[in-house]
């Protein structure tokens, strides 16, 4: 998962290309996204770089905003086209972003917030994206996770206390489960070497 897709992916893009994920491209965009793989790899051999892994991530980010303009310029003319299961998806990413997952982590709670079922909201969501609501909830409750831990001025206890985690413990086995590493493997792993 990367850390840009819930910060910098327009929804009604995202969706679009979700309907529409093979696209012609003119010669000039082909030479843009092939420019930008380049780009990518040069920047993902050097690893020697003291910010390697923002610099990779930065040029990946680069890399699908560009494809992300080239789709919308094609399919996201407004809202036109977009079924009733995409604008609510649509709305339910919507409410994600807003950093909600703080503090909601339940299909309910969302599936409240749109005025419909839980079972409805799920069928949306797979119906768009092939995903199920719990699956977005998860994801992006992993980039926040991801996010704080980064942050070397808070402690783990500090991050499970922000997402309104009732234990260090459960906190624990939830980022291993959705990270693959423990709190304190993943703080390691990313800290500053100085």
């Amino acid at each position: 998962m990367c850390s840009w897709w819930n910060r910098t992916v327009s929804i009604k893009i995202w969706t679009a290309m979700a309907q529409n994920p093979v696209m012609p491209l003119t010669d000039a965009e082909a030479v843009q996204i092939l420019d930008d793989f380049r780009h990518v790899q040069h920047r993902f051999h050097q690893v020697g770089h003291a910010y390697y892994a923002d610099m990779v991530s930065r040029s990946v980010e680069m890399m699908v905003l560009d494809m992300y303009h080239t789709h919308a310029l094609q399919y996201s003319d407004d809202l036109k086209g977009v079924d009733q299961s995409a604008w609510i998806m649509r709305c339910f990413i919507d409410l994600l972003q807003q950093g909600l997952i703080r503090q909601h982590r339940t299909v309910e709670y969302y599936a409240s917030r749109l005025n419909i079922t839980p079972n409805y909201l799920t069928e949306c969501c797979i119906k768009t994206s092939r995903h199920n609501a719990s699956f977005f909830i998860e994801h992006f409750t992993a980039e926040e996770i991801a996010r704080l831990l980064k942050r070397e001025d808070l402690s783990i206890t500090d991050v499970a206390y922000q997402l309104d985690f009732n234990t260090t413990n459960y906190f624990t086995r939830y980022v291993k489960r959705v990270l693959g590493m423990t709190p304190s493997q993943y703080k390691a792993k990313f800290s500053v070497k100085k």
